[in-house]
């Protein structure tokens, strides 16, 4: 289960990550080093500036708070970031700032922003995204030789030509390139499809682990089950505030997803200064976190 505000630094690090070059880095969290007592501390989100070899660190505190940040919790991230060699601080608050913390940061050079939730832009008049993906029920593989000795393998194990074990992951990869063929708009939601799904034996050894015994694979067969999931994902209105110079640094319509538990991040409807809308993924770089 994720810690309390895991979400707002998720969200803080794509819309940073919409806003630095390609070459810049971004983690969340993010681990270094505190020069004053040689043990490792957590930075919320981590911007690496790449600039003619030189690299500028930029640390971001996320406080998803009931109450607005006080200026205790900005001396401590000055500190904080201070013994941490950080070469830029910004805190990131849902509810906004004290005017005691305001004038803290300001005058330590801390930059605060305020992820103010909007109603609606005029431009967005979804309230939610659907998303529809194929949920894999069942993932099997058989493998079979003509050779009626290898019928009484109890413990095989197969092996490509090429050295490489046909393990779990490798069958679980082949059913999701497979998969991905599928059009959705040709399954039904809810209903349960089995594919039997031919695959080419050539270079398949049967091997028991018992005998090491070695027999050729003349027939491959995948199994599949699957069924095709829609999930509705709320759609929020957002920007990102800049309390110090009072100006608006990103609006975006915003809806966070997950993709077979491997892919997390956020899809983005942002605005331009002309006026155009653009859709953007942003990736987590640690989805499990």
């Amino acid at each position: 289960m994720p810690r309390k505000g895991r979400n707002l630094e998720k969200l803080v690090e794509s819309l940073e990550n919409y806003l630095i070059k390609e070459k810049d880095k971004i983690e969340s969290p993010c681990f270094l080093k505190d020069y004053v007592t040689n043990k490792s501390r957590e930075i919320d989100v981590l911007v690496r500036i790449i600039k003619e070899d030189k690299e500028t660190l930029i640390a971001f505190e996320c406080k998803d708070w009931r109450d607005k940040v006080g200026s205790p919790e900005v001396e401590a991230f000055v500190t904080k970031t201070r013994d941490m060699n950080i070469d830029k601080s910004c805190i990131v608050s849902s509810k906004g700032f004290s005017s005691p913390a305001l004038k803290k940061a300001k005058r330590y050079k801390i930059k605060c922003l305020e992820l103010q939730q909007i109603n609606n832009f005029d431009w967005m008049l979804a309230e939610y995204m659907k998303k529809s993906q194929i949920h894999i029920i069942k993932n099997t593989w058989k493998i079979n030789s003509h050779n009626k000795q290898s019928k009484s393998i109890l413990k095989p194990k197969y092996i490509h030509s090429s050295g490489i074990e046909i393990t779990k992951e490798i069958i679980t990869e082949n059913a999701k390139n497979y998969l991905s063929q599928i059009e959705h708009q040709n399954l039904n939601v809810g209903e349960i499809y089995r594919h039997k799904v031919p695959v080419n034996p050539t270079g398949i050894k049967i091997i028991d682990t018992q005998s090491k015994r070695e027999y050729k694979a003349d027939e491959c067969n995948m199994f599949l089950e699957f069924s095709l999931k829609v999930e509705e994902i709320p759609i929020q209105s957002i920007q990102m505030y800049d309390k110090h110079n009072e100006e608006s640094l990103i609006e975006a319509a915003v809806s966070e997803v997950r993709i077979n538990n491997e892919i997390s991040g956020h899809f983005m409807f942002i605005e331009q200064e002309d006026g155009s809308k653009s859709l953007v993924f942003s990736k987590q770089s640690h989805p499990n976190k």
